[in-house]
């Protein structure tokens, strides 16, 4: 059954009952400030509650390796061995775990102080551009990272063809517009290097071209 509407004196009567339970309620509480606490704490708890029923939180380890960067490097130091990925364990709503992807995390390891020897380092992960997550755990906590001390050198630079060029063609004479080049990086790598190499691809030219390439460091047996 619906109730008829309030005329002018009930609505009248119903706002003042209204604001004096309310200044009943407002006595009540500043009598008892404790009454406020809990209030406050038991509607946080039930929003709590509610938020986590409909949008649960995950926990669970990362799919995807994170690589591992490292910061900080001495002026005439380099890092000589390859960093391992690191694997995070990881806290967020369902809704959040949905959308990260392996560039929400920046995982480094700072070298800030370490000296020209193999080291373990601890390895430290943030969030970025992203809210609500938080990193639970990592592994492994350090990584071996391998300083050298930073050497150059200057090698010859080698041309090299790649592809196959159409049928009645041949490959004429290639010739880099400069000779050596110089390289940097970790003391034992750098010794291993003996040229650099420009690869060219032919497929399918006719004619004289002067591409730009990538040089790769290559060393005595032909690896790179």
């Amino acid at each position: 059954m619906t109730s008829p509407p309030l005329g002018p004196g009930g609505r009248v009567e119903a706002l003042e009952v209204a604001v004096e339970v309310y200044r009943r309620v407002l006595g009540v509480v500043r009598r008892t400030p404790g009454l406020l606490a809990l209030s406050l704490v038991l509607g946080t708890g039930l929003w709590v509650f509610i938020a986590d029923t409909e949008n649960p939180t995950v926990v669970d380890a990362f799919p995807a390796p994170i690589p591992v960067e490292a910061v900080n490097v001495g002026s005439s130091l380099a890092v000589a061995n390859q960093l391992p990925g690191i694997t995070v364990r990881v806290a967020a709503a369902s809704d959040r775990w949905q959308r990260l992807s392996a560039a929400n995390f920046r995982a480094v390891a700072d070298l800030k102080g370490f000296g020209a020897r193999s080291q373990e380092v601890p390895v430290q992960v943030e969030v970025l551009n992203v809210s609500g997550v938080r990193v639970i755990d990592v592994s492994p906590r350090t990584i071996t990272v391998n300083l050298e001390n930073e050497v150059t050198n200057k090698v010859p630079i080698t041309t090299r063809a790649v592809g196959q060029l159409p049928i009645g063609y041949e490959l004429g004479q290639m010739s880099p517009v400069i000779n050596s080049v110089t390289v940097r990086g970790p003391e034992s790598r750098v010794a291993l290097v003996s040229e650099a190499v420009a690869e060219v691809n032919v497929t399918g030219l006719t004619a004289g071209v002067e591409p730009s390439v990538t040089l790769k460091a290559v060393g005595a047996g032909g690896s790179e």
